[in-house]
């Protein structure tokens, strides 16, 4: 009997010993996971508050091109028509980043590094700057024989670029690939197996229509390109723009951030029109050029009150009727509006 109760105390004293190695094991992996989450919490929120701070001078360090490595994370921009105002690290649960008065352009989602570049938007008085981000692991594929222009003379050089012709996407695993066309119709061409084996929004093009100004989006649908969207563009700085957007809500929305900027300014030069209109020169009181360049800063300032993709094709119009009326006052001897 003795015996046996031995046996009894012996089992029982292994089965406790396996329930608190059981409850140690676990308590050690809660605690590990919470330090593991907690850390990159604080990599993320360190890695998104420097870059908040940078993209501030990165915008205005005109014509300069930039890397900066991202620490085991990736980087995310909100991409929709009315909300491109925050940026973040993905799948975080931190709140993003305000970038409601920086025009970025952009991929929707960048990994390991990224790559920045700035222009100055005039109109001709400086409008905005506009800054451009995107990443070495994206591709941009362009078939250079479509356009009446040399397209790489307004890109970046350290935007990774392949002509169509010679691009091989099999020695290369992108995270993204962006094909670029002019006055073309990506609908009809058939992707390459290794392309079309990518996920969808992963692979994206653009073409670009010359006569019209115009930008059209297309996504990739199984071995195919389907349309998206399109938009319109008024110079090469728009264009460039129109380029590294991922589409066409996402370049909109952060066009219409300059357009209000454009905005405020337009009133302020019209305010000063009205103070320096009776000081000019006597030759120069006489010229119909700042009367039409008065009523031009009038109706861009009404029409980007609020602006709308519907009204960009009309301030491309104001924007060269302005540009002329500048240069002949330029030409007259005469100091501009602005």
């Amino acid at each position: 009997m003795k015996q046996k109760r031995g046996l009894i105390e012996i089992q029982f004293n292994w089965i406790f010993v396996l329930v608190v190695g059981a409850i140690m094991v676990l308590l050690f992996f809660v605690v590990g996971s919470r330090i593991k989450n907690n850390f990159k919490a604080t990599m993320e929120l360190d890695a998104t508050s420097y870059l908040e701070e940078i993209f501030v001078n990165l915008q205005l360090n005109e014509n300069s091109e930039h890397t900066i490595d991202l620490p085991s994370m990736q980087l995310e921009f909100s991409n929709e028509i009315d909300n491109c105002n925050y940026f973040g690290a993905a799948n975080s649960d931190l709140e993003g980043k305000s970038i409601e008065y920086i025009p970025v352009f952009s991929p929707d989602l960048m990994e390991d590094r990224i790559l920045s570049y700035s222009q100055r938007w005039d109109f001709p008085f400086t409008a905005s700057y506009f800054l451009y981000i995107t990443s070495p692991e994206m591709a941009y594929v362009i078939d250079e024989a479509s356009f009446g222009f040399d397209i790489n003379s307004i890109l970046p050089e350290h935007l990774n670029t392949h002509d169509v012709g010679s691009f091989d996407p099999q020695i290369s695993n992108y995270f993204k690939i962006r094909f670029v066309y002019a006055d073309s119709n990506p609908e009809s061409i058939v992707l390459h197996p290794s392309v079309a084996k990518m996920h969808d929004n992963k692979v994206t093009a653009l073409n670009i229509v010359s006569d019209t100004n115009t930008v059209e989006y297309f996504r990739k649908n199984q071995d195919k390109f389907e349309y998206t969207g399109f938009s319109h563009f008024f110079d090469e700085t728009t264009l460039l723009a129109a380029i590294y957007s991922e589409s066409d809500s996402l370049y909109e929305c952060n066009l219409n951030k300059a357009i209000k900027r454009l905005n405020q300014i337009s009133n302020i030069l019209i305010i000063r029109y009205g103070l320096i209109k009776d000081k000019l020169p006597g030759i120069c009181s006489g010229s119909p050029n700042y009367e039409i360049s008065y009523g031009l800063l009038i109706e861009l300032a009404n029409l980007t009150e609020s602006p709308v993709s519907d009204s960009l094709p009309v301030i491309e119009r104001i924007k060269t009727e302005l540009v002329y009326a500048s240069n002949e006052i330029i030409k007259e001897g005469c100091p501009t509006i602005y």
